[in-house]
């Protein structure tokens, strides 16, 4: 199904080629794990089974990121498909691409889910958006940016430590999110983004 651009088709390649080497990975990992599989000791065949969880849940991922790329340049393979985790699969994966353009971006410890509140855009829509923010304040700049995320009472602040504001400033004028009541302001050097309190709820599950 077709669906708008929605990223710089420049960031959807970074993106896919820091994604492809996962994949890669993934795909070395099930290889070794069939090699152990055709081994008939209980015990080796036992200690198999984290692995292939492992590789199961980065698959899944992984196919949810292919499909938030496919996504970014106008086939919407994922069509009613949500996925509350987006938020930390999309940062993760673009500070892996900026790390091989040699720049460092540096994550929440922890990141929140998505809600899927009322109003808000859907999951792969302000993932793209975000992760096209962020690229798009760091392109024109080296060296290290931090980005944080604070909640109070009536929103969730984003951060990014250090910014291109021009670059900035257009990426956020071309989201849906800007229409929904997410706020840009220029914050020092870089910039704060303001989200609605209940587009993005506190992890429940203790995982990072």
């Amino acid at each position: 199904m077709s669906a708008p651009l929605v990223c710089n088709p420049r960031l959807a390649a970074a993106l896919l080629s820091a994604l492809v080497h996962r994949i890669n990975n993934t795909t070395q990992l099930l290889v070794v794990l069939r090699s152990v599989l055709s081994d008939p000791d209980e015990e080796v065949l036992a200690s198999a089974g984290p692995d292939l969880a492992h590789a199961s849940r980065a698959a899944e991922e992984q196919g949810w990121l292919l499909g938030l790329l496919a996504r970014s340049l106008g086939t919407d393979l994922l069509l009613a498909r949500e996925e509350r985790d987006g938020l930390k699969a999309i940062l993760r994966l673009l500070a892996e691409t900026l790390r091989r353009e040699r720049k460092e971006l540096s994550l929440p410890a922890a990141l929140p889910t998505m809600t899927l509140a009322a109003g808000s855009p859907r999951t792969a829509v302000l993932c793209l958006e975000l992760a096209a923010l962020v690229w798009e304040s760091c392109a024109s700049l080296d060296g290290s940016f931090a980005l944080t995320l604070e909640r109070d009472t009536e929103r969730w602040c984003l951060r990014l430590s250090r910014a291109d504001w021009r670059g900035a400033q257009a990426a956020f004028d071309a989201c849906d999110c800007a229409g929904r009541g997410a706020r840009l302001a220029a914050d020092g050097a870089g910039w704060r983004l303001d989200l609605p309190a209940n587009w993005l709820a506190e992890r429940s599950d203790g995982r990072p």
